[in-house]
């Protein structure tokens, strides 16, 4: 790739639209290898879909700021009320106080005590790489990790939400869905079900996606 003309120019010629999968961490350690292809970025000479802007809420550590009470104060009482609906409880995996379901203690012991109702994962992962979730781990392995991990930092701890089984063409699956909005208008759904309940980078997944139409009328000046 290069650019000509204030363009990004690939082997078939220009290109308009880049959809980004690289994961930014990657991208900025081949800095050199795909130097055109992030300033294009830095120069607007394509329209990315996926823009490293994107970053704060591809971190895990977005749900800890919608979910731990001491970010309250970002949020009005009737969004704090929806966040506490939708969002499961998830807290930075470091030594502290806190409260769950009416239970307080360290997290480090609530985690063990309560090894079936949580996961554990790197905060900036991808494809379910090192998560681990209580239900599926042997106590003393489970208990290993949240103490190794707890002071390396870099972790979440979340409560495990367990998907529904269904029947996809006679086999057993779990269902997972996440919904898309646009506009502030539901836009669609991106099923995924997998053969385990906890989707990993060795479980072999299905994706079904799922459209619904949009009524397209212009904003309110």
């Amino acid at each position: 790739m290069r650019l000509e003309g204030g363009r990004l120019v690939g082997t078939d010629g220009a290109v308009d639209i880049v959809y980004r999968r690289l994961v930014s961490e990657e991208a900025f350690a081949r800095a050199e290898e795909i130097g055109p292809l992030l300033t294009a970025y830095l120069e607007d000479a394509a329209c990315f879909v996926g823009g490293f802007r994107t970053d704060p809420a591809w971190s895990k550590t977005l749900f800890v700021v919608l979910s731990d009470p001491a970010y309250s104060g970002l949020f009005g009482p009737a969004l704090r009320e929806e966040l506490d609906a939708c969002v499961p409880w998830t807290r930075e995996l470091a030594p502290a106080s806190v409260t769950w379901k009416g239970q307080s203690g360290e997290l480090s012991d609530l985690l063990v005590d309560h090894q079936k109702h949580f996961l554990i994962k790197p905060a900036r992962a991808y494809e379910g790489r090192g998560a681990l979730s209580g239900a599926c781990a042997a106590r003393e392995a489970w208990r290993d990790a949240v103490r190794e991990n707890l002071a390396s930092g870099g972790w979440v701890a979340q409560e495990l939400l367990h998907p529904g089984p269904s029947d996809l063409d006679g086999a057993r699956a779990f269902m997972q869905v996440g919904e898309f909005v646009l506009l502030g208008a539901l836009a669609g759904f991106l099923a995924r079900s997998s053969p385990t309940a906890v989707i990993g980078p060795r479980v072999h997944e299905r994706y079904h996606p799922v459209g619904t139409e949009v009524p397209w009328e212009p904003r309110p000046e």
